[in-house]
């Protein structure tokens, strides 16, 4: 091949995976969160009530409000409760398969178990 059609493709194919990185770190707004999530384990429901808000329900039946975005791989939550405190936002690997969600919390989320929890809709 000639060095002309080299760089070609290999800009191509430069193009296309950063195309595809992108892709993943976009956020999305396809209301895939919607609905009440019930957990597994734990004791705090959670209720996406839109793509940018959800509450979170403990076990005295308060609720807790955060704000979220989302990407095809990450959550990123950040809590906006009557706490009032300013919390950073911190974000989380999920997997979604029909009406199971579970989100890797170990790292650490405010509000949340240092743990992998898993949700089933409601």
């Amino acid at each position: 091949m000639k060095p002309e059609k080299i760089t070609s493709f290999g800009l191509i194919g430069l193009f296309i995976v950063l195309m595809c990185a992108c892709l993943e770190e976009t956020p999305l707004s396809d209301g895939r969160f919607l609905g009440t999530w019930i957990p597994d384990e734990q004791t705090d429901t959670l209720i996406f009530t839109s793509d940018q808000l959800f509450y979170q329900t403990d076990t005295h039946e308060y609720n807790h409000s955060y704000v979220y975005s989302y990407t095809y791989t990450d959550i990123t939550i950040q809590y906006k409760g009557p706490l009032e405190i300013l919390v950073k936002p911190t974000t989380h690997p999920y997997e979604l398969n029909q009406n199971e969600l579970i989100i890797d919390f170990s790292k650490g989320c405010y509000g949340f178990e240092a743990v992998k929890s898993k949700y089933i809709r409601k």
